[in-house]
Formats: structure tokens, sequence, C-alpha cells
């Protein structure tokens, strides 16, 4: 249970980042190489463009590869910055880092900002023949979702003060993750038998399925009760996102911060609106399931820290790191040979994944990286099912991102949320259809 500060951890079970960059004086040359030494950065051969835009399909091909190569440059160089902050938030020279390259994708964005009006400003004939044109044929999606938003872009001044505006914007999001990850210390507690356990993001999940109902009360309440002394800070945080939210869809003239969410991404929000419905015609079905778990487990109430301790308590899953991947690598075989060995390299081989919970190193789970580079998913891994079933939703992640950066150009290889999700819980429902399979027992069917 003792979480380790970061340099005691194993570099086998830490990510590869430095397929990267060497080291962290590497990516500080390429960063001043890249932007140059001076605080407010400009980009001249992006700047040229101006007023030009749409002098030709060529000219605007060629602004456009311009534009992506610098973005290619700058994504890099905020994974590296990212990846390593995620490691330690608590890391000055990395922190800074991090800081410095999420500054300088603040200012690209302004001074590029104009992009997107100045090209929406041409009349439908134009831009139609733009869309059509044959030097612009690499670009035409992307050149669509640009059309597509047209009712929503302002002018070029307004779009790049939103631009300006986006650094501030981010301020509840980074002080929560500061407080979460590394101010908070949930400190030890107790069982049933008095005995103290070390409190922390990846054991509260390990103690919540423990048969001790004794410890899992201590550790919901003591947990719980660290966000509740900060109660007042945390609303003020929540409302700052809130207004964050509010004036990205008010300043785009969106009628509802769903739309500003879900219209970028062609997403219709009926779609939204049907996932929430589906779920509440099936609530009898939860509230049954509620009422059965209290009867299994012998209790009075049911409470939420009763809600994940297992029914069975003959069978206790615990799956060390490397048979979990053996377990979903066997599991992605229905997807091909060239899928698994891809899949099989990158967690046995390659180092893709951060695996375990280590001092002030971010809460839950991700997968990253950019184009050009490995996956890089980021785990808290406990040993428990549930963490074996993250793993493969990540490696789901991580193959999509993977096969996409391999076979699309840079600006086509990102995807938006809805599709991102559909690798992921695919590779789940292949995990769970595996362990079916293997399960001896009714019982281990029913974990």
């Amino acid at each position: 249970m003792t979480v380790k500060p970061r340099n005691l951890v194993d570099p086998k079970d830490c990510w590869n980042v430095e397929a990267l960059y060497p080291s962290f004086q590497s990516w500080q040359n390429i960063f001043i190489e890249t932007i140059g030494e001076n605080p407010r950065p400009s980009w001249p051969d992006i700047e040229a463009f101006k007023g030009r835009l749409t002098e030709s399909p060529e000219t605007l091909k060629s602004a456009l590869d311009i534009l992506f190569a610098h973005d290619e440059k700058l994504s890099k160089l905020y994974t590296y910055a990212h990846l390593r902050n995620d490691e330690d938030i608590t890391n000055d020279q990395h922190k800074i880092g991090y800081t410095k390259i999420t500054g300088i994708l603040h200012d690209f964005n302004q001074a590029t900002a104009w992009i997107e009006p100045e090209l929406l400003s041409q009349n439908i004939e134009k831009l139609d023949m733009f869309l059509h044109a044959p030097a612009l044929a690499p670009y035409k999606f992307f050149l669509e979702k640009i059309l597509r938003k047209k009712a929503h872009t302002l002018s070029s001044e307004s779009e790049a003060l939103c631009a300006m505006a986006g650094k501030a914007m981010e301020t509840p999001y980074k002080a929560f993750n500061a407080l979460n990850d590394a101010d908070f210390d949930f400190g030890l507690v107790t069982d049933s038998k008095g005995e103290q356990r070390p409190l922390t993001h990846g054991t509260y999940g390990i103690y919540l399925r423990e048969h001790d109902q004794v410890l899992r009360k201590n550790a919901f309440n003591q947990l719980h009760g660290k966000y509740l002394k900060y109660e007042n800070s945390l609303t003020e945080l929540l409302q700052g996102a809130v207004q964050n939210h509010l004036f990205n869809a008010q300043a785009h003239h969106y009628p509802t911060c769903l739309d500003a969410a879900l219209f970028p991404k062609n997403i219709d929000t009926k779609v939204y609106t049907a996932l929430i419905q589906a779920v509440n015609e099936e609530l009898p079905s939860l509230h049954r399931y509620m009422h059965l778990r209290r009867r299994v487990l012998g209790l009075d109430t049911l409470h939420l820290y009763d809600m994940y301790v297992p029914l069975i308590q003959e069978v206790e899953m615990k799956i060390p790191y490397s048979e979990a991947e053996e377990l979903i690598i066997d599991s992605v075989a229905p997807l091909g040979s060239e899928y698994q060995n891809l899949l099989r390299k990158g967690l046995k081989e390659e180092r893709w994944v951060d695996r375990y919970e280590n001092k002030n190193k971010r809460s839950g789970a991700y997968s990253s990286g950019c184009y050009g580079s490995m996956p890089y998913i980021l785990m808290n891994y406990k040993d428990l099912l549930r963490d074996v079933f993250t793993l493969a939703h990540e490696a789901g992640h991580s193959m999509h991102s993977l096969l996409s950066r391999t076979t699309q150009p840079y600006h086509y290889s990102d995807y938006p949320i809805f599709l991102a999700e559909v690798a992921s819980t695919f590779n789940e429902d292949l995990l769970i259809r595996l362990l079916f399979e293997r399960a001896k027992t009714k019982e281990e069917k029913s974990i």
C-alpha cells in the first residue's frame, strides 16, 4: 500500500517518455529552437498570408501546410511536457515546462484566430469553388467543418480575444487538479481491527471492495470529508468552469452550452438526450439491483460505500499487471494478428504504460500521445478487475490513435470524444467476453 515518490519507481513500470525527447534538457533545447527566446512569440510565415488567404486555392493550401506544420511541432512539445507534469505535479522543473508550452499554445491560437473568419468572409460561390479545387482536395473535409461553423464564427478581432481569454479560463481546472492530486493528503484510515492504512486515490478503490464495512465507511467518509472541508473553494472552482462554458456558448451565439459542445463535432443534441432517456427508462432495473445487493450483503441500509464490494465472498479476483496485459492481448484476437501484435509490442516492449500510483501523480487514467509518437497510457493500477478493464479501455484509445496517426495526415488524425469511446468500450466488451469464456464456475461469471 506504500505510495512511492516518483524517483523510486522502477523505470520498467514507467512510460517511455524518453522516446519523445531523451531528457528535459533536450526538450528545452528544442523548445528554444522552435519558439525562440522571445516571451511573446510570433509566426511571421503564417502572418504573411493575412489579407490574402483566399487569393487562390494554392495560396490557401500553402497557408494550411505551414499552419499544421507549426501545430504538429507544438503538439509534440506539449505532449512531453504534460506527461512529465502528470508524473509528479509538484516537480517544479516539469511544472514550469508545462506552463510555458501551454502559454505558447494559447499565443499560437490567438495569433492564428484570424484564419477562419477571413476564410468565412468570402461569398458562398467562392467558398464552394475552393471546396472543389483540386489543390485543396487534401483539406476538403477540414474546410467543410469550418463552413459548418460559419454562424458561430466571430470576426478576427473577436476570435483573437476569445483565444486570449482561453488561458485564464483554464484556471479552475488547473487549480482543482493541484488540490486533488498534490495538496490533499487523505492521511490514514482505520479498519474494523483498529489498524491504520494509508488512504490515497488508488487505495480508496481497493478499500471500497473490502468486505470490512468499517473500513469501507471510514475510507468513504474520510476521502469525501476532505472535499467537504473545502466545499466553498471547490464550489467557486466549479462555478468558474461553468462560466467558462457559458462564455464560450454566448460569445459564439450558441443557444445552450450543450449545443456549443456538440455542434462543432456534428453531434445532434437528440443523441445526448436520447442517452439520458434510455438510462431513465431503465432505472427500475437499477433499483431492483440495489435491493438485491442490500439483501445479499445482509444490510439494513445500503450506502454508497457498499456499492463496490463483491457479492460473492468466495471469489476474489486479484490480477497482477503482467497478467492483465496477457488477458487484454488475448482478448483482441478477433481484431486480427496485426492489431494484436501492435498492442503486444506496445505493452510489453515499447513501454506505453505508466503503470502504478506514485506520490503526487495525476489520479485516474487516460491515453495520450501525439502525431508520430507512440501512445502513452497513464494508469494507477492496483490489481483490481476494474483496473484490468480500465487498461483495456485506454488500450482501445491508444490503438485507435496509433492506427489513425499512421494512416491519416496530421490534420485528420485526431477524433471527437463520441467517436473515441467506440474503440475503448469495444475493447472492454472483447475483454468481458474472454473472461466469461474462461470462467470455470458460476460464481466467477457472476463477479
